[in-house]
């Protein structure tokens, strides 16, 4: 972002104090929203006893820490400390601009809400882009930090989804052929388990001359795969709806 663009976005709420305090005022409504309400799911959680609190406080804390370190590690200044203007939103921190935290936590927030009421998910995520919209006009934080924050969380979230929910595989697998069915299992799930059928089929290709070993292979990968999928049910990360 050049500072001709800063400028720019940022000036018509530097000439406006009430246009500037409205910004002031939603980023901190917004803010407040989003980060009382998601204790509040946890203890809802908490009294429904629900087997999915420890993950809700789980994935959103490792997330945290996680861009934390990036953000100090990276040391990004903000782009009030470049250009040498204020922001419009009164803020002194010193360096840690990229990824933005707030948008990374708000969008961390909006999907777990989203696995337990996708309504209330939807909600969220909506205001994650008011925030992140909020955060780039006020000159706290450059367009590129909170698209950032917005990719740590897809990669963060990602990860988590496809090795720790029991539906996502499903999901991935409907998707590719009943063959390929077995490389994409190979991929996340028991690799000693598909290995073997695969060794196995790769024995009876040599033995048969390749006659209806294309077959039978399949075969033992479909039913291999329900048998993996339930497995995976007992220790599931999220329920996906």
């Amino acid at each position: 972002m050049k500072k001709e663009t800063y400028v720019k976005m940022t000036q018509p709420f530097r000439d406006d104090p009430k246009r500037a305090r409205a910004l002031h005022r939603a980023n901190k409504i917004l803010t407040v929203v989003i980060f009382v309400a998601y204790p509040c799911l946890l203890l809802w959680l908490l009294w429904q006893k629900d087997m999915r609190l420890y993950k809700a406080i789980c994935v959103p804390l490792d997330g945290f820490i996680i861009v934390t370190v990036v953000r100090a590690w990276i040391n990004r200044k903000r782009p009030y400390e470049i250009f040498e203007l204020p922001s419009v939103i009164p803020k002194d921190t010193k360096g840690h601009s990229w990824p933005s935290r707030h948008v990374f936590s708000a969008a961390v927030i909006a999907f777990t809400f989203w696995f337990v009421c996708p309504a209330a998910g939807i909600v969220f995520l909506l205001m994650t882009v008011a925030i992140a919209w909020i955060r780039v006009v006020s000159g706290v934080h450059f367009i590129s930090d909170v698209v950032a924050g917005v990719f740590f969380f897809w990669v963060f979230f990602f990860f988590f989804l496809v090795w720790f929910s029991p539906a996502m595989p499903e999901k991935l697998l409907a998707f590719f052929p009943e063959l390929a069915r077995c490389h994409v299992v190979f991929l996340f799930e028991h690799p000693v388990k598909i290995g073997k059928i695969f060794k196995t089929g790769f024995r009876r290709n040599i033995q048969n001359g390749g006659v209806g070993s294309c077959q039978q292979t399949r075969g033992d990968c479909q039913a291999v795969v329900p048998q993996i999928v339930h497995e995976r049910r007992s220790h599931s990360f999220f329920e996906i709806p």
